[in-house]
């Protein structure tokens, strides 16, 4: 008979990682290239939570590449650093709106050390880690395995997977809500833990032993 540990009461300080209010992007492409140049876009998307008011996307160009004509944006330029900033009617964006600004380049560079409002253009790296699993359960005991489940975890970015813990040895991967556990003893008590990652390989804390 298998017989579960009894609970350990963890206490734990837990620090909440805010998903960003503006974690907006801009991304280039070429919308058609010649042996002299090309014609190049940004599109600004709002991938955060908040609506965003106004943009502004500065890069840089390499020597013997400039800008010549340009549309759906506003246009400063110190040397070689090129800022275009929103114009009347494409700077506010809801959440997941986009807009895009193009010009026609004079050269063949593109665009280095982009900023959006600042910020790079491939937007804030993702810090939040998922929710700690909850709801452990056993099921399924035979004399040598049994079935681990749990409720699964939430992440802004989305679960990747989860890593168990049986006693103290080395996290198992686990791409569900649930495995099966083999290898056990009879008679034997074992505990478990399970925690989630993401994408990004942050991790939550362990859930409570089960």
């Amino acid at each position: 008979m298998l017989r579960a540990a009894s609970a350990v009461l963890l206490t734990a300080l837990l620090v909440l990682l805010g998903v960003p209010a503006h974690a907006d992007t801009a991304a280039f492409t070429k919308d058609s290239e010649w042996s002299g140049g090309y014609t190049g876009r940004f599109t600004v998307t709002n991938t955060g939570n908040a609506q965003l008011t106004g943009w502004t996307v500065g890069f840089d160009l390499p020597s013997g590449t400039s800008v010549g004509s340009y549309w759906d944006a506003l246009l400063a330029r110190t040397g070689a650093h090129y800022e275009f900033r929103n114009r009347e009617y494409n700077g506010t964006l809801a959440p997941g709106a986009s807009a895009s600004f193009g010009w026609v380049s004079s050269g063949t560079g593109t665009p280095q050390n982009c900023t959006l409002n600042g910020r790079a253009c491939s937007g804030p790296a993702d810090t939040t880690p998922p929710s700690v699993p909850s709801g452990l359960t056993v099921s399924g005991a035979t004399g040598t395995s049994l079935k681990v489940s749990w409720n699964p975890s939430t992440d802004d970015t989305g679960v990747a997977g989860y890593d168990l813990v049986r006693d103290a040895g080395s996290p198992t991967a686990v791409t569900g809500t649930s495995t099966t556990v083999t290898g056990l003893s009879p008679n034997t008590t074992y505990s478990f833990k399970v925690r989630a990652r993401d994408a990004a390989g942050n991790v939550s804390a362990y859930s409570v032993l089960l």
